[in-house]
This record gives structure tokens, sequence and C-alpha cells, in this order.
């Protein structure tokens, strides 16, 4: 194993800290630390956040809008069927930024 030494931040970073810190990672003194790759662009998952909280957003609206037709009908029925639509779009967009795999 090598051993760890503290580098400059490089100069593209001076704007968040001061020209003299150092960068310590906070996993330990003699791991190797190598590059990590993202599975995922930065573009990529900025246009699917987008679009999920455009989706919320809709859904909401899509509820509020049911909400007065179901207070004008005197029924639940629009109430029903728009989440029968939404809810099985919610709970995708609810798992897939909340799941954190199997337990163990």
């Amino acid at each position: 194993m090598r051993d760890w030494k503290p580098r400059k931040l490089p100069s593209r970073y001076s704007h968040f800290f001061k020209e003299s810190s150092t960068y310590r990672p906070a996993i330990g003194r003699n791991i190797d630390i190598e590059e990590i790759v993202a599975s995922d662009t930065y573009e990529t998952s900025r246009t699917r956040d987008h679009l999920a909280k455009v989706i919320v957003r809709g859904g909401a609206v899509a509820l509020a809008i049911a909400a007065l037709a179901s207070y004008g009908q005197h029924s639940f029925a629009p109430i029903a069927a728009v989440w029968a639509v939404l809810g099985p779009v919610a709970g995708g967009i609810v798992s897939y930024y909340f799941y954190r795999g199997p337990k163990g």
C-alpha cells in the first residue's frame, strides 16, 4: 500500500475552498484510492430528475382538478379514476428514488 499524502485542490475548485486547504478522504490512510466511473452522465440524471418533477407536479394538478370535479358531482369517481392512473406512476418514481436494494 502506498502512503497517502494530502494534495492541493485543483484550481477549478478554488472558489469553493481556500487555496491552502487540502483534500483528506474519510476512508482511511492506507487504502488505495482509485477513480470511480459514474454509471450515468450528469445530463441524463438531470433530465430524469426534471421529468420526475414534471410528472409529480402534473399529477398533483390532475388530482386537484379531479377533487373539484368530485366535489361538484358528489362522488369519488373522478378522484378514483385519476389515482388509478397516477398511483402506479407515482409509485414507480418513489421506488426509483428511495429504494436502496435488499437489506442484509
